[in-house]
């Protein structure tokens, strides 16, 4: 009798997961589709920073070396690598980075 109970309390555990799986998703809360929103939509555009180290103690003789940067930028796009909004949420988000002229001068 423990035997049957057993595969009864099996099967319908099996059944009841099958069923929770067709089920749809619970929608996601606010704070979950604004965090989403921001993530998916944030832009950050960097320009013109130039940092510079300079060491007189390590070695005998004093070095520094620097680093320039003129832009960097980071945006979302759409499918076609243009630059978008998104309005809604989206199975995909397609992100683009650019940097252009670096130089790493050593003195």
């Amino acid at each position: 009798m423990d035997l049957k109970k057993t595969a009864l309390d099996a099967l319908e555990a099996a059944r009841k997961k099958e069923w929770e799986k067709d089920q749809p998703k619970a929608d996601a809360g606010f704070a979950e589709k604004l965090t989403a929103q921001i993530v998916n939509n944030l832009q950050v555009q960097i320009t013109n920073v130039h940092l510079r180290y300079e060491d007189t103690t390590t070695t005998g003789s004093p070095f520094s070396f620097g680093i320039s940067l003129h832009e960097l930028e980071l945006y979302t796009t759409n499918c076609d690598w243009e630059k978008c909004y998104m309005a809604q949420q989206a199975s995909e988000v397609f992100k683009i980075a650019n940097l252009s002229a670096n130089i790493v001068p050593f003195f």
